[in-house]
């Protein structure tokens, strides 16, 4: 049996279901420029990506960083203006964080969101102190899928990534966590189940989720 367990969780479509809300301030923010994106070009170059990625793809063209911070910031204030009075936890979080609290499993979360979103979500989820370490867009240089996120997550949990499992709902983040040699359990909030390729399993929530449940997943894999 797996004696030492470290557990990961993306941020937007794992912690909250949110990803519509996203997809809809980048709407607004595309119109707003004149640019369409198909729903294929949001799942593939959206979804689970850093926003220099996202922009960059978006005006087909290399922006420099004060360009990026201008629009990122235009994006996320529409996202929060129209996600604000709607947030709320993913059913069954709070009883999975108390479940992996009780039982002394170390826990990060790894997003590609800004500090702000990050900021954001935490003033209305009260969940930060269940977190040992917490990651996102600024700490790494490269995004999902490239697997930087989760090398460094896993190494502030200062263990061996086969003992890591990653909750992700994006295709992006499921290969990154994937390259970064953790077990990955996916989250059908975003993708439907067949689109999350090499997961050990998924789910719609975590209403069904336990300590114990994870321990025997990730063993068994």
């Amino acid at each position: 049996m797996l004696n030492n367990l470290g557990v990961i969780f993306d941020m937007d479509g794992v912690i909250m279901d949110n990803n519509t809300y996203h997809e809809a301030a980048w709407r607004d923010f595309c119109e707003k420029h004149g640019i369409r994106l198909t729903d294929e070009e949001l799942h593939e170059h959206v979804f689970g990506r850093v926003a220099k990625d996202t922009l960059e793809f978006i005006f087909k063209k290399e922006l420099k960083s004060e360009a990026i911070d201008r629009f990122v910031e235009e994006k996320e204030i529409i996202y929060r203006s129209i996600y604000r009075h709607q947030i709320r936890p993913l059913d069954g979080l709070i009883k999975l964080l108390d479940d992996l609290k009780i039982n002394n499993i170390p826990m990060a979360m790894a997003t590609s969101a800004p500090p702000g979103n990050v900021l954001f979500t935490f003033s209305y989820l009260p969940i930060e102190s269940y977190f040992n370490h917490l990651l996102n867009a600024s700490h790494i240089s490269r995004g999902k899928p490239d697997p930087e996120i989760y090398i460094k997550a896993i190494q502030y949990l200062a263990l061996p990534p086969e003992n890591c499992v990653v909750f992700e709902d994006s295709i992006s983040g499921v290969r990154a966590a994937l390259g970064a040699g953790a077990k990955v359990i996916g989250v059908s909030t975003t993708h439907e189940a067949g689109e999350l390729k090499g997961v050990i399993k998924v789910i719609p929530d975590f209403k069904e989720m336990t300590y114990m449940e994870l321990l025997t997943l990730v063993h068994r894999s």
